[in-house]
């Protein structure tokens, strides 16, 4: 699957690169993005689909490549490294006895996207600003995905004041030897924004949205989706006429 993407992306990349030969920018962006996994589960007894959300943060770099086709319409393709990371702490203290007893429970997790977008552009000049909207395809592939899960457990006896401290640590990576994870997505990026004409160059500020379509999980009745919406600020100079 991942082969006839990157081919179909190859030969889209051969196609428009002749239209902005004359017009051509390159560039490099970067931002903070938010990061929403929806996990939806089917339900054997009532048929169902229990949903759940994870939130975490992150943000997304690399290089960009614009195609001007005329005036007013461009062609972007990018090459973006996305990262994103959750965490969430627990706190649970009791007391049986003469025992008091605090747990501290720490879960982190952090993933890696890279993504490579390709996107159709319009812009409407006012000067030296540009108002600018576009959408595309989106391709992404999951690099890595790793899990860290740590418990302290403090154990302090009220009588003596005598204190035991356990520490246990796991932590996993969710793609190794897991076949059921499909690598390859895709996503719909859209952004909306303004251009700035800066240095003899151009700053472009935008915000970006990239809905994934397609299944993390290679299972019916288990899905996972990845939903980024973040500021992205790039800067372009012209190698082309």
């Amino acid at each position: 699957m991942s082969k006839y993407w990157l081919s179909l992306i190859g030969s889209v990349i051969l196609f428009i690169a002749p239209l902005g030969a004359q017009n051509l920018s390159i560039g490099i962006g970067a931002g903070p993005h938010s990061v929403t996994r929806r996990y939806a589960v089917e339900e054997e007894d009532d048929d169902g689909v229990d949903i759940e959300k994870e939130r975490g943060a992150g943000l997304f770099v690399g290089p960009s490549v614009l195609f001007g086709v005329n005036d007013n319409v461009r062609v972007s393709v990018d090459l973006l490294l996305s990262w994103g990371r959750d965490s969430d702490e627990d706190k649970e203290e009791y007391t049986f006895g003469s025992i008091q007893t605090k747990k501290v429970s720490k879960y982190t997790y952090n993933e890696i996207f890279l993504n490579v977008p390709i996107m159709g552009r319009y812009r409407y000049s006012l000067g030296n600003v540009a108002l600018e909207g576009g959408t595309g395809l989106q391709l992404n592939y999951w690099v890595s995905a790793r899990s860290k899960s740590e418990t302290t457990i403090t154990e302090r006896n009220i009588r003596t004041g005598v204190e035991t401290v356990r520490r246990e640590a796991d932590e996993t990576d969710i793609l190794e030897d897991n076949d059921d994870v499909n690598r390859v997505s895709l996503s719909i990026p859209l952004i909306v924004g303004a251009a700035f004409e800066v240095g003899g160059g151009e700053l472009g500020l935008y915000l970006r949205w990239d809905p994934m379509l397609t299944n993390l999980y290679d299972d019916d009745d288990f899905r996972l989706t990845r939903t980024t919406l973040g500021l992205m600020a790039a800067y372009y100079f012209k190698v082309g006429r």
